[in-house]
């Protein structure tokens, strides 16, 4: 059965495809009583009873359907009204049950029968039929009406098919000389129970966004086949004139209190268009809950099924995100042990055993926008893996830990991850870059991917990384260039791939051979933007549009800015200049224009000095920052304006307990040189150090030349005596001055 998934783009929700068409010749029945045969159409218009092969169905051997035509069913004189519009009106004595046949076998041709001996059909008449039946099921066939009441309510959940009760289908025949076609009278709608949320799940339920009498789902259903096609219409007010009560329903559930296995689950709803969307809520058996909801119209038929994919962002009841960039922080509380700062629950899973007592543990962490980070990881028992979900040590280096991370070709059946589930609010951008810290250790994997998916099921290659270092705390950042529609949920997995370890011959399988995911993940828009446009008569302008690597220090939308991002504010791009510890005689490099030494992109702006290393913490106290510098091209003679936006970089580490002194330096000054001839308003001066310069946004600098030459240019850097010198800046733009 072809996948499609409900909550796609502008809600297009596609049909199943079509089974084969099976051509059935007649049976010949003897014995007493009216007989016909029923038979199923392609899956558009099956009979369902059983759903075989995703598509297929067969009928039951005592499976009962209820005939009606003129004399079997409800008198028109008593109502005259009906089918005219959603509110009918019955009498209490209205509604005569019409004659019941049964089938004594199974199968997709099967011979239905009447125990009434008396019965037989009458040459040339209309019968309608429905199935299944029971005493609240009633019909009407006259010359100008064809009509059927069925009731649609809650199901219970059951798996690999629906709920029989429901599954209502219908037929019109007047020829019983060959087999009677029964058509569905309902969707279905398909969820899937993954396996991380086996036996989790109590119950489904399905609610329309759209108002009152029109957001109905399920409830008293009126069935008119005057047609060709039966159409189905759900009642708004049912009277009979003792009592009146509301027939509709504004939601519908598949229900299971012992809680559904993984696997495939069908719920009936009712036909129509739902112009403000649908909402799904899933309800776990501890009580909590997730919603996925979308306000664009859907529109669903009788007999299709729509696959809704899988149910549950774990257990999310949050939100969702609604834009980027977006950071999964594992930052901790400010000297304090193991407490996470932006985590709304941590839980460790049960040790579950796969096979010969080897089995795998999970530890799920949850934030309030309803992302969830889940660990898997393998070992020989449960004693081999690790108990700890999560650990820090109050500098920063806040982890996930994980013992036993294997690849499934290095241990084949066991596949050990990290795994972000992120409810989405908007649609992502085909280009977004996906930065983590990871540290591994002596045994550990040498390869990992990551893969994203939009179903938890199919999953896709966003890009790999080789790590040939051991115990120190790495960033990495993949850019993923997806040709997938992701606007409901983003699934992001870390996986380590191949047989190679850390060293060869160390075994990664059992204790003590661990990884660390650290820091967070962060999500950024990779994109092309907008060109940043010159201003009028400058002179020179860069804007650094075209700067695109590394990560946002200021991460836009954060509350708590680089405090949420901890080190992952220490991922920059391509370093451009000299960047090198072994050869401090490289020379610098041209970009756009400007001459730059130890000059790092950011998304839009550059950064200038850096560490030297792009790791975490134990380094930063032990090496030395990196000064960087930044020229422009030759400008123009005269007196000139300079002004440009600056912003500090500040470790994530201030404030923290137990750092270095050097650590807690909060660097606010930069230095800016003018090259070539002039000098800033004072008439003598060359050399500027501007102080006070913020770490947490952009601050306009304005600066006068005076008596600027032809080969005048302006120096960027940082003073020589102040340990933390990494600044950033933009917008660089020279006027000639008034």
């Amino acid at each position: 059965m072809k996948k499609f998934g409900i909550f796609a783009a502008a809600f297009a929700i596609l049909a199943s495809a079509s089974c084969m068409e099976e051509t059935i010749a007649p049976e010949t029945v003897t014995g007493d009583g009216a007989s016909f045969t029923a038979t199923r159409a392609d899956y558009n218009g099956a009979t369902k009873t059983v759903l075989v092969d995703g598509c297929k169905v067969e009928w039951k051997a005592g499976n009962q359907v209820l005939v009606f035509n003129e004399s079997l069913g409800i008198n028109p004189e008593d109502d005259k009204n009906l089918g005219k519009d959603n509110n009918q009106v019955f009498d209490d004595e209205a509604w005569k049950t019409g004659k019941w046949f049964k089938s004594e076998l199974g199968g997709s041709s099967v011979v239905f029968k009447t125990d009434d001996k008396n019965f037989s059909f009458a040459e040339g008449q209309d019968y309608i039929m429905l199935h299944p039946a029971g005493g609240n099921y009633y019909g009407l066939c006259t010359d100008g009406a064809r009509y059927m009441r069925f009731w649609l309510s809650d199901q219970t959940a059951t798996p690999g098919t629906y709920n029989e009760t429901y599954g209502y289908c219908a037929a019109k025949a007047s020829d019983f000389s060959k087999p009677v076609v029964f058509k569905n009278l309902l969707p279905l709608l398909k969820f899937t129970v993954p396996a991380s949320l086996d036996g989790r799940i109590k119950t489904i339920t399905v609610t329309s966004n759209n108002p009152d009498e029109d957001g109905f789902v399920a409830g008293n259903m009126l069935c008119d086949y005057r047609g060709s096609e039966p159409k189905v219409y759900v009642f708004s007010e049912f009277d009979n004139g003792r009592y009146s009560y509301k027939g509709g329903r504004t939601s519908v559930s598949l229900n299971l209190d012992a809680g559904m296995a993984a696997g495939e689950y069908y719920l009936a709803i009712a036909p129509k268009t739902y112009s403000q969307g649908l909402k799904v809520t899933v309800t776990y058996k501890d009580g909590t809950t997730s919603t996925r909801s979308s306000s664009n119209p859907v529109e669903l038929e009788s007999s299709v099924i729509y696959n809704m994919g899988n149910v549950g962002a774990e257990n999310y009841s949050g939100p969702g995100i609604t834009g980027l960039p977006y950071v999964f922080s594992l930052t901790a509380t400010k000297g304090t042990d193991n407490v996470a700062k932006y985590l709304d629950k941590i839980t460790l899973g049960e040790y579950t055993t796969v096979s010969e007592n080897i089995g795998y543990r999970d530890c799920f962490l949850y934030e309030n926008t309803g992302a969830v980070l889940q660990c898997r990881q393998a070992g020989r028992s449960a004693s081999d893996t690790q108990a700890a979900a999560y650990w820090s040590d109050k500098k920063g280096l806040d982890n996930i830990p994980a013992i036993s991370m294997v690849s499934s070709e290095y241990k084949p059946g066991y596949e050990s991850y990290y795994k972000l589930t992120v409810p989405l609010r908007f649609q992502m951008p085909n280009k977004f870059r996906v930065s983590f810290g990871l540290r591994i250790v002596t045994g550990s994997s040498t390869n990992w991917s990551l893969k994203y998916s939009i179903d938890d099921e199919t999953w896709y290659d966003g890009g790999s990384i080789n790590r040939t270092n051991i115990n120190d705390a790495r960033m990495h950042s993949i850019v993923v260039d997806s040709k997938l529609t992701i606007n409901e949920v983003l699934y992001l997995k870390l996986v380590p791939t191949g047989t190679a370890t850390l060293y060869n011959g160390n075994d990664p399988w059992g204790k003590d051979k661990f990884s660390q995911l650290w820091g967070g993940i962060l999500i950024t828009d990779m994109s092309e933007q907008p060109a940043t446009p010159k201003p009028d008569g400058a002179v020179y302008f860069e804007a650094f549009d075209k700067m695109v690597g590394g990560v946002d220090y200021l991460m836009g939308g954060q509350s708590e800015g680089t405090n949420r991002l901890g080190f992952l504010s220490e991922i920059y791009g391509q370093t451009i200049g000299s960047n090198s510890d072994t050869d401090p005689t490289a020379k610098p490099t041209v970009w756009n224009g400007l001459t730059c030494s130890t000059v790092a992109m950011r998304p839009g702006y550059a950064q200038i000095g850096r560490t030297q290393t792009n790791q975490g913490y134990r380094d930063w106290a032990t090496y030395n920052n990196k000064i960087g510098k930044m020229v422009t091209p030759t400008l123009a003679a005269g007196n000139l304006t300079l002004s440009f936006k600056a912003m500090m970089y500040r470790c994530p580490l201030i404030g923290r307990t137990d750092t270095t002194p050097i650590d807690n330096v909060v660097a606010d000054k930069i230095v800016v040189n003018i090259l070539g001839g002039g000098t800033f308003e004072d008439g003598t001066t060359t050399s500027k150090t501007i102080s006070g310069v913020p770490y947490s946004a952009f601050q306009t600098q304005t600066l006068t030349i005076k008596n600027a030459t032809a080969d005048t240019q302006i120096e960027f850097t940082s003073p020589t005596e102040v340990p933390s010198t990494r600044w950033f800046i933009d917008d660089i733009c020279v006027n000639k001055a008034e």
